[in-house]
C-alpha cells in the first residue's frame, strides 16, 4: 500500500478565523465545531491537506502538524488533529511542537529547528518508500521560506503545496533534481512529458529507467495516473522555463570562430 506523509506548517488561521466570526475567545470545542462547519474556509491547513486527502482516500495518509510552541499554536495544532483524526480516511494525525518558534527573542534558533524537523520527517519517510509532501500555507512567511528550503536541499527533495490568498488555488511546486548521475536521463525524461504531457508507465520506465522515473514523481514534478503518468502543471511550466533560461534543458551551441578565420577576415579588409 502507498503511503503519503504530509507535512503541515501549521500558524493559528484557524483560531484567528473563528474569531472574527464568533466576535469572543472560542473554547476548544467551539473551535472544533468552527472548523468542522467549513473546513476549508475555516484553516489555511486544511485548504491545502483536505484536496488531497480526498484525491487519495483509499490510501495511508501520516500528518504532521508543525506548530510554534505557544498555547495559541498548541490550540490551533489540537483542534486540526481532532478533526483529521474524526474523517472517516485512514489518517494518523500527529502535532509536533518545534522550540523557539514563538518565542521572538528565539525565533531564529526556531527557524533553524523548523528546517531540521522537515528534513528529518521527509528523510524517515523515504527509508520507507513513502511519497511526502511539504503543505506551507499555515504560519508566517519566514516558516513558509525554511519550508521550501528544506524541501529542496539535496539528499532531501519533496514537492511543496502552497494555496493562494487571493485566488484560493492550490500550487503545487515541484522540488528541484540535483544531479550527481543521470543527468542525461532526466532531461530526457522532462522533455519527453513536456511534448506528451501523458505517458503509461511501463514504457516511460522503458525509455528512461525506473529510477529515473521515480525520482522524477518523488520531487513532484510528474505524477501518477492509474497505470499512466502525467506531468504536473507546474511542473510543466517551469520545466519549460528552465529550458528557456538554459538551466536545466539542452544548452544552445554557438559557433566559435577559429583565431585563424579571424586574422583572415582582417587581413582582406
Amino acid at each position: 500500500m502507498t503511503i503519503n506523509a504530509h507535512i503541515v506548517t501549521t500558524g493559528t488561521s484557524t483560531l484567528t478565523n473563528a474569531r472574527k466570526e464568533m466576535g469572543k475567545e472560542p473554547t476548544e470545542g467551539e473551535l472544533l465545531s468552527f472548523v468542522k462547519r467549513d473546513p476549508r474556509r475555516a484553516s489555511a491547513e486544511l485548504n491545502t491537506l483536505l484536496p488531497l486527502l480526498e484525491e487519495r482516500k483509499d490510501m495511508q495518509h501520516y500528518v504532521y502538524l508543525l506548530h510554534s510552541d505557544t498555547e495559541e499554536g498548541r490550540l490551533c495544532a489540537r483542534v486540526l488533529q481532532s478533526f483529521l483524526s474524526q474523517l472517516k480516511l485512514r489518517i494518523c494525525a500527529k502535532s509536533v511542537e518545534i522550540a523557539g518558534l514563538g518565542d521572538p527573542k528565539n525565533f531564529r534558533n526556531g527557524l533553524a529547528n523548523l528546517l531540521e524537523e522537515v528534513v528529518r520527517l521527509i528523510k524517515s519517510h523515504y527509508l520507507q518508500k513513502d511519497m511526502v509532501y511539504v503543505h506551507a500555507t499555515g504560519g508566517f512567511k519566514p516558516e513558509t521560506a525554511i519550508a521550501l528550503l528544506a524541501s529542496n536541499l539535496p539528499g532531501v527533495g519533496a514537492p511543496v503545496l502552497y494555496i493562494h490568498e487571493s485566488f484560493r488555488e492550490v500550487v503545487r511546486l515541484p522540488a528541484m533534481p540535483v544531479w550527481l548521475r543521470g543527468k542525461e536521463k532526466f532531461r530526457g525524461l522532462m522533455d519527453r512529458m513536456c511534448r506528451s504531457r501523458k505517458v503509461h508507465q511501463l514504457q516511460l520506465e522503458r525509455e528512461f529507467m525506473k529510477e529515473t522515473v521515480s525520482e522524477a514523481e518523488r520531487l513532484g514534478w510528474i505524477e501518477r495516473r492509474g497505470d499512466e503518468l502525467e506531468i504536473t502543471p507546474m511542473g510543466h511550466l517551469l520545466w519549460e522555463r528552465f529550458v528557456h533560461l538554459g538551466l536545466y534543458g539542452p544548452k544552445k551551441r554557438t559557433r566559435h570562430r577559429k583565431v585563424g578565420d579571424s586574422l583572415a577576415k582582417n587581413a582582406t579588409v
